[in-house]
């Protein structure tokens, strides 16, 4: 029981302590601020040396990563550290740790995101912390959406670089220096749907402008994320399905040129659902001026899909012509043995008329006259399988799947492992 009241007690000595001292912090800042000795609108060491402003992001989460707008969303803690002389209030280890708003009683950097399109700042994640040797330290948590510039020329095996850049708006490097860290970043097993990241680095680079026809230089503290697409999602969603169209697209060279109901469903259908994927392929990506990967491998299939089509119509062309020409040559036929007939008709009538008036009837009149039976030529309606619809249709079934075997491996091969 004594121990339990000399803990409490202690936190409440604490409790006190630390009131006193933010108390008396913030009184000897409202007092300097009073009596003109600071101005938290100008920097520390304003009209004198550059001040030096260090940097720390920690990442909390990286994503979602579109590729339909080229932006990328990152939540994180911006953390800076600078020393400002005006607000040395003691030279021990006492220090003002607080979540006020730190732009509310102090100084604070405009260190803006250049690259955003929109950022969110956590005003209950806020920390502020000010040493009496002068050092400032403030944490707070942000989210922003920034522009990714992409490069889908191997898309979906590529790998993006996705930067924050940031940059003070108002101060160049003669003013302030920004500067990183000794660990500039920190990433505690973040994760990002559809993407693998492989490295997160920061780095700094100045840029220079002409303004007022001066140049003035100023730093860009740059993270740069080089993620890695997740390949598997679209082995399962897109090549997958349309390999396996494919083998029944030619599989209608197969199915008989007479069966035209079976031939013309199964090519319209893988038709419809090799153009369905395609359009949703094409739906994920931002439009491009250039032909990705995954669209040339579902644009060679949909033609492969159209040149069944345009050879079944060859193959019905051909049959139907050969059909014509067959029935022409039966009538043709039929109509020389129908002269025929007549002819040799008049003729035994003519032997047998003289025979009667001779008196002696032609045994060979009599027979062929009238007692010979003379059939006509059968036709059969068989398609004989030397015509050239059907040698077209084997050389189609032989070919075509032996080319796009070929195209998938070297196209596997080009950009999984060559690239």
């Amino acid at each position: 029981m004594c121990a339990v009241s000399m803990s409490w007690l202690q936190v409440f000595v604490s409790w006190i302590s630390v009131t006193l001292v933010s108390s008396s912090v913030l009184d000897f800042i409202d007092k300097q601020i009073k009596t003109g000795k600071y101005d938290k609108r100008l920097r520390p060491y304003s009209g004198g040396p550059s001040l030096s402003v260090k940097h720390q992001l920690y990442i909390i989460s990286l994503g979602p990563i579109e590729t339909t707008t080229f932006t990328f969303e990152t939540e994180f803690y911006l953390r800076q550290w600078w020393t400002d002389p005006r607000i040395i209030f003691n030279a021990s280890k006492t220090q003002l740790n607080s979540k006020i708003q730190p732009e509310s009683i102090i100084w604070i950097p405009d260190l803006t995101i250049i690259n955003a399109r929109k950022v969110e700042f956590y005003h209950s994640a806020v920390r502020t912390v000010l040493k009496g040797d002068g050092t400032v330290y403030i944490s707070q948590r942000l989210k922003a959406k920034c522009n990714c510039l992409m490069d889908l020329t191997y898309y979906p095996m590529d790998t993006q670089k996705c930067q924050i850049t940031f940059e003070s708006f108002a101060y160049s490097r003669s003013d302030m220096i920004l500067s990183w860290h000794k660990t500039p970043v920190i990433t505690d097993h973040i994760h990002t749907p559809a993407f693998s990241i492989e490295s997160v680095e920061g780095t700094i680079k100045t840029m220079e402008f002409d303004i007022d026809n001066r140049k003035e230089i100023y730093d860009n503290l740059i993270v740069t994320f080089k993620v890695k697409r997740t390949f598997l999602y679209f082995v399962y969603r897109v090549y997958v399905p349309t390999i396996l169209l494919m083998i029944f697209n030619f599989g209608s060279y197969w199915i008989p040129a007479t069966a035209v109901p079976a031939r013309v469903t199964l090519i319209v259908t893988t038709f419809l659902a090799s153009t369905f994927i395609l359009q949703s392929v094409s739906g994920e990506t931002v439009k491009v001026s250039y032909t990705t990967p995954l669209q040339l491998f579902m644009l060679v299939s949909v033609v492969l899909v159209v040149v069944a089509i345009v050879e079944y119509m060859v193959v019905l062309f051909i049959k139907e012509r050969h059909k014509k020409l067959r029935k022409k040559s039966e009538i043709e036929t039929n109509a020389g043995y129908v002269e025929q007939k007549k002819s040799k008709t008049n003729k035994h009538v003519v032997q047998n008329v003289n025979a009667i008036v001779s008196g002696y009837p032609s045994q060979h009149a009599v027979t062929n006259g009238y007692r010979q039976k003379t059939v006509a030529p059968k036709t059969i309606q068989v398609m004989p399988k030397s015509t050239l619809s059907f040698k077209i249709d084997i050389v189609f079934r032989t070919v075509l799947p032996f080319f796009y075997v070929i195209f998938c491996c070297s196209y596997f091969t080009y950009y999984l492992i060559v690239v």
